[in-house]
């Protein structure tokens, strides 16, 4: 058996710590709370645990958000244009915005379908963990980074089966309500 977790994660939330703590203390407080969980299982067992933070349809249109990690994050609708995120770690990304984002050396780990990439700098990014649907293609991105992708003609996304350390690790999902935290 299995645990679902869902936490919404506010836009508006997340901006604010962004704005208060910056990008490293974030990403520290995430990390710390993600040691709480079990994230990762032996080959051929069931996830102990699904994980998503939902921030869909957030703004962070020109913002510094260079090493950001929001790859556990559903980041559907959510604007990145004009920002610059270097070395940022992305998650789900369905219809989001990069126009003219810079994404040098950012990794990208889930589905890309619909996302517009248009004049966005994207030396060194990775999209080989990526996906996209048939029918909603990512816009913008060249023809060789596209080839990296996988083409998915399903609802879900494919089965990576990647492992560094024995262990299969996956992106995950997660819903919930954060209103205050401490990054302490």
């Amino acid at each position: 058996m299995n645990a679902v977790i869902h936490i919404e994660f506010g836009a508006e939330y997340l901006v604010t710590m962004l704005d208060h703590f910056g990008t490293d203390a974030f990403n520290v407080w995430l990390y710390k709370m993600l040691e709480r969980l079990p994230l990762s299982w032996e080959k051929g067992c069931e996830p102990p645990a699904c994980l998503w933070f939902a921030i869909e349809s957030a703004d962070f249109s020109g913002r510094h958000i260079d090493g950001l990690d929001l790859g556990l994050f559903d980041c559907e609708g959510a604007s990145f244009q004009g920002a610059i995120a270097v070395g940022a770690l992305f998650g789900q990304c369905r219809d989001a915005d990069f126009r003219r984002t810079d994404l040098r050396d950012a990794t990208f780990l889930g589905n890309i379908s619909g996302a517009n990439f248009t004049d966005a700098i994207i030396d060194g990014a990775s999209f080989a963990d990526s996906y996209y649907h048939a029918d909603d293609p990512p816009i913008g991105l060249p023809a060789d980074l596209l080839q990296g992708c996988c083409l998915d003609h399903d609802d879900e996304p494919p089965d990576w089966g990647k492992s560094v350390t024995g262990l299969v690790t996956y992106p995950v999902n997660i819903t919930a309500s954060l209103a205050e935290s401490s990054l302490e």
